[in-house]
């Protein structure tokens, strides 16, 4: 379990419970942040138009050590707000976004704890629309529909185009839900301890599964809608690409109970990206079949040239902390929990097939 939770009293007694024992009237929704105070600023706001008509929420802001002004703009929100949502805001030191959210969870004491990052704004209706998904049964986390805000420059409508962070990807059963918008079920976080805090990366993949391993389902509410903004910098795409590399190469190192990986696989991957720069010369092609899948002939070529540049980034991440494993330099050990005893289904992906089974043995 996460550690115990302080108590918190509502300024009005909740409504009964629904059926299955899941209190919906009483919602936390948890907002983790760092340096981006002017983001925070309207994402907070658009949470504080929500309709909340009937609810008793509380919405927490998890500081994660910023070194710009966002304790002043959350002091000055606090003040300026008068309700009905009630406005918490923490401060711990320089941490991660996983361990940021599980202070928060750890402070709230409702059902259901909802989750949204910075660079989003919510619907009006959409802390409502999570408040009315079913959670009767085995349903232990639910997905919202997240989809971009603006078109922007050239890499937002790059992003944009590839439905870059936007939920779901397709339509195939749900293998994790997007931490910018969905809910969980308090009950599922404790069993499972959390969010990773390891992971700089991928940690709905592997809180997804983890939860899924543990009994409970996943389900899509696509009337609880969330926007987000999309990256305006080349250098911020592709420094994503690189972390989201090397994180999942950690994700499926711990996944695979701590078995280090081989020599032989950092220099299979070194070859891969040295023949990836044939690749290079290919990228006028790929403008053109762009082009013919209706992209605008000025972003075509530069759609294709960042879409090389993403796949040799997040490969030289992975060779990054395969270094780092081999070395020993990053450790492999969890700071959550791996159920036991549950077999993987079929459409899970390999990492947690492994993990699956060796936890079962």
């Amino acid at each position: 379990m996460l550690h115990p939770p302080p108590s918190v009293t509502p300024d009005t007694p909740p409504a009964a419970p629904l059926a299955g024992g899941v209190d919906t009237s009483r919602l936390t929704v948890i907002l983790p942040t760092y340096n981006r105070k002017e983001a925070l600023r309207r994402c907070v706001l658009g949470l504080l138009a929500c309709d909340v008509e009937g609810l008793d929420v509380t919405l927490r802001v998890v500081d994660d050590g910023s070194p710009d002004e966002t304790t002043d703009v959350m002091k000055e929100l606090q003040r300026q707000n008068e309700g009905p949502i009630r406005l918490e805001y923490h401060r711990q030191e320089n941490q991660g976004q996983s361990a940021a959210r599980n202070l928060a969870i750890n402070a709230s004491d409702t059902d259901v704890i909802l989750f949204i990052d910075d660079d989003c704004i919510p619907d009006p209706g959409w802390i409502r629309a999570m408040a009315a998904v079913s959670w009767d049964g085995d349903v232990g986390a639910v997905g919202g529909r997240l989809v971009a805000a603006t078109k922007g420059n050239w890499i937002s409508r790059y992003c944009r185009f590839i439905r870059y962070n936007e939920f779901p990807v397709d339509d195939r059963p749900l293998t994790f839900v997007n931490s910018a918008n969905c809910a969980y079920l308090r009950r599922a976080l404790e069993e499972v301890g959390g969010y990773e805090c390891a992971l700089p990366r991928g940690v709905d993949h592997d809180l997804g599964w983890r939860v899924v391993l543990a009994g409970y389902r996943l389900v899509y509410a696509p009337d609880a809608v969330v926007h987000h903004f999309h990256r305006e910098s080349l250098r911020i795409v592709l420094k994503d690409c690189w972390t989201r590399g090397a994180s999942n190469t950690l994700r499926s190192a711990l996944w695979g109970k701590g078995k280090r990986p081989s020599a032989w696989r950092l220099v299979r991957e070194c070859l891969i990206i040295a023949l990836s720069m044939v690749d290079l010369l290919l990228v006028p092609v790929e403008a053109f079949r762009l082009a013919r899948q209706g992209v605008a002939p000025v972003d075509a070529l530069p759609y294709a040239l960042v879409g090389w540049l993403r796949r040799i980034y997040g490969r030289c991440g992975k060779v990054s902390m395969l270094r780092r494993l081999l070395s020993g330099e990053q450790k492999l050990q969890r700071t959550s929990r791996m159920p036991e005893g549950r077999q993987a289904p079929e459409h899970a992906p390999h990492w947690a097939r492994v993990g699956a089974d060796e936890a079962g043995r």
